[in-house]
């Protein structure tokens, strides 16, 4: 609304603004999200209820330099994001590396957490919040959550004459389920028993789902333990499944058919390590075919998270707009239908959308231990430690050397790289950052006055 005065006895033109001054904030988000239409959804209604802060929405594919809708982490992504925006999505992953902090990319959220008397940490799952805390610091929020687990052919089972497993069961009755459903025709076999694609990629991870974290992470650098006995047992367990009883394909999965359905749809693997949010597609559609059950004590977690720019230029607005979007459902989900396997890292969302009780039974329970025996990987964050680790491992599955000898050698090499990556993170001085933000077009409701001079002005 503009209102013009005329008064005669003034000398030059005056501008009263509005008491509180409005800001812009960037927000980087994947363009799939984008085009879905529900992150603009959200900032509306942010908009609506906070009508001092302005979002500005930015494609992360666009800043990076990618085609669109891709999303690839490379050694700059980090920095990149931070200097070109406020907060910024990270899409489903392991998380936010510690590289992203240690670089002085992302900016610590814990004081703001601690002079925000609304924010419970309580209401995340549990693993949600502890993947993005190290150095005394908590660097990202997480909005969605989706786990490790092991779609099955429930066919296979019931000709086999075994029980289907439940969750809970033993990493010795998923080796003897495995060996079981494996089955073989003139020397080749025709069916697996147990199929991971991801696994040659990251076997270490793996590893660390039976013996607990390999990296002793109190201080800078961790410490390796690769040569504990549960390390050892881990790494030996995968390679009997592998090379004794030949359950499971090493180094590459079976090739299916190339038309989307999974490596279980194709009779081509027993039990295949999926997302839950894929495996629950399969069961919801196809419950008398398809079960799925957790991994044997500890479920790989995968975050969703949002992170605050160490060069925001309006920090408030910037925790105030990231804090509410952790409280709406997860933007990458288009359709109710879509959303019932990927979990809201809030209980307090779950409950509000009665997640829970649009799940299958076999589901929820599934999701309810994977929940309850988060696991994150010590490993992604140290290449010095994860790189001749997993080099160690896959020379045991190929056969080459003992677990006991490969494992002694990658601790050897790993120690000595992490000290010489510790003394490299000492002399690193990160270079400041500074988000340039938009001036923001007045709020709706943004009352302008503006007074004319009309008389002498000399």
């Amino acid at each position: 609304m503009l209102i013009c005065l005329a008064l005669s006895a003034c000398r030059a033109p005056a501008f009263i603004e509005p008491a509180a001054a409005r800001v812009s904030i960037t927000f980087a988000v994947p363009d799939w999200e984008l085009q879905w239409g529900s992150v603009s959804k959200v900032v509306a209604e942010f908009e609506r209820q906070n009508p001092d802060i302005h979002v500005v929405l930015k494609s992360s594919s666009e800043i990076l330099g990618l085609p669109p809708n891709a999303f690839a982490i490379k050694d700059d992504t980090w920095r990149r994001l931070a200097a070109a925006a406020d907060v910024f999505r990270i899409p489903l992953s392991g998380g936010l590396p510690r590289q992203a902090a240690h670089e002085g990319s992302v900016r610590d959220l814990k004081p703001f957490v601690e002079a925000d008397s609304t924010f419970r940490a309580g209401d995340f799952y549990p693993g949600a919040l502890e993947a993005a805390s190290w150095d005394g610091g908590l660097w990202a929020l997480p909005t969605a959550l989706d786990y490790e687990v092991i779609l099955f052919d429930k066919a296979a089972f019931a000709a086999a004459g075994m029980a289907y497993p439940q969750p809970g069961w033993s990493w010795d009755e998923l080796a003897q389920a495995a060996t079981a459903l494996t089955v073989s025709n003139a020397g080749q076999v025709t069916r697996w028993g147990f199929v991971d694609e991801a696994f040659v990629h990251f076997p270490g991870q793996y590893v660390e789902l039976r013996a607990g974290a390999l990296l002793e992470q109190t201080g800078v650098p961790p410490t390796p333990l690769f040569t504990s006995e549960g390390a050892v047992t881990a790494t030996q367990w995968w390679a009997d499944l592998i090379r004794k009883a030949q359950a499971m394909p090493f180094p590459d999965a079976p090739r299916g058919d190339g038309a989307g359905s999974s490596l279980v749809e194709q009779k081509l693997v027993a039990m295949a390590s999926y997302s839950l949010q894929g495996a629950a597609s399969r069961v919801r559609t196809k419950p008398q075919e398809f079960g799925v059950v957790p991994y044997p004590t500890a479920s790989p977690i995968w975050l969703e998270q949002l992170c605050m720019s160490a060069g925001a230029a309006h920090p408030e607005a910037a925790w105030r707009w990231l804090n509410f979007a952790t409280r709406q459902m997860p933007f990458s989900m288009p359709s109710e239908a879509d959303y019932r396997g990927l979990l809201p890292a809030r209980r307090s969302v779950a409950q509000a959308a009665s997640f829970w009780e649009g799940l299958p039974e076999e589901v929820a329970t599934t999701l309810r231990y994977a929940v309850d025996h988060a696991a994150h990987s010590s490993l992604p964050d140290w290449p010095a430690a994860s790189q001749p680790l997993n080099a160690a491992l896959l020379a045991v599955f190929r056969g080459e050397r003992s677990a006991e000898e490969a494992l002694a050698a990658a601790q050897a090499q790993a120690s000595t790289e992490l000290q010489r990556e510790a003394g490299r993170l000492a002399a690193v001085t990160p270079a400041p950052l500074r988000v340039a933000t938009a001036e923001p077009p007045p709020a709706a409701d943004a009352i302008r006055i503006t007074f004319l001079a009309t008389g002498d002005v000399s």
